[in-house]
C-alpha cells in the first residue's frame, strides 16, 4: 500500500494509521466487524518527518514505526540528462508525439530552458511538455519559444549558513534524545554513519 504525503495527514488520522500499523487490523466505517489486514506500506513525503516529530507534528511513534528502510529520492534537477529522457518519454503520450520533426523540436526546446531548478519536479516537467505539445500543434512548431512555455520565477535567495547549521543541530539533539542508549541507532535514523554524526556532535558542541 502506497501512502502518499503522509507528513500531511492530521495527528488524529495518525493515531488510527499507527494502530492500524500495529494491530494489523480494520473495521470499516460504521461497521463492527473486525478485518484482519496483511499489506506493506510504502510511505512518501517531501518533508523532514524528524524534525516534524521534534516540533509537534508528527507523532514520534509513528515515525518509528514507519521509517524502517530509508529510501531518498534526488528531485529532478540533480538528475541531469533524465529530463529529457522523461520529457521526451512524456511527450509521445500526446497528439502528434510521435512524429519525428515534433521531437527533435521538443528536444530543442527542452535544450533552450538551460540550468533550471524544476522546482514542480515531474509535475512541472509534464505541465512544460503539455504546453509544448498544444502551441506546437496550433502555432507552429519551429515558431515556439521556451518563453512561451516555461513560466519561470524568481530564484531563492540561498538559505543563511546559521540556520541550516540551526536546523541540523536539532535533528542530531532529536536523535540523540530519542535514542539515549545507541549512537548507532541515532546515526541511522539521521540518515549518516557514526563517525559523521560524532564529527557534528564535535562541530556544535553537543555533549551525549
Amino acid at each position: 500500500m502506497f501512502l502518499d504525503e503522509i507528513g500531511e495527514i492530521p495527528r488524529e488520522t495518525q493515531v488510527e494509521l499507527l494502530r492500524v500499523l500495529q494491530e494489523k487490523e480494520i473495521r470499516r466505517v460504521g461497521g463492527s466487524r473486525v478485518i484482519p489486514v496483511d499489506v506493506r506500506i510504502i510511505a512518501a513525503t517531501n518533508k523532514d518527518l524528524l524534525q516534524e516529530t521534534v516540533e509537534g507534528r508528527f507523532r514520534e511513534d509513528l515515525y518509528y514505526r514507519l521509517d524502517v528502510l530509508d529510501l531518498k529520492l534526488p528531485p529532478l534537477r540533480e538528475r541531469g540528462d533524465d529530463v529529457k529522457i522523461l520529457g521526451l518519454h512524456l511527450f509521445r503520450q500526446l497528439p502528434g508525439g510521435k512524429d519525428p520533426i515534433m521531437q527533435s523540436q521538443f528536444l530543442y526546446l527542452l535544450e533552450q530552458v538551460g540550468p533550471y531548478q524544476w522546482y514542480g519536479n515531474i509535475r512541472e516537467l509534464q505541465n512544460f511538455v503539455e504546453r509544448a505539445n498544444i502551441l506546437m500543434r496550433n502555432a507552429g512548431a519551429s515558431s515556439v519559444t521556451v518563453s512561451d512555455i516555461l513560466r519561470r520565477r524568481a530564484e531563492p535567495a540561498p538559505e543563511p549558513c546559521q540556520e541550516t547549521e540551526s536546523r541540523d543541530r536539532r535533528a542530531i539533539e532529536a536523535a540523540l534524545h530519542n535514542h539515549p542508549g545507541s549512537m548507532a541507532d541515532a546515526a541511522r535514523s539521521l540518515g549518516c554513519s557514526r563517525q559523521t554524526l560524532w564529527r557534528k556532535m564535535k562541530k556544535y558542541g553537543i555533549q551525549r
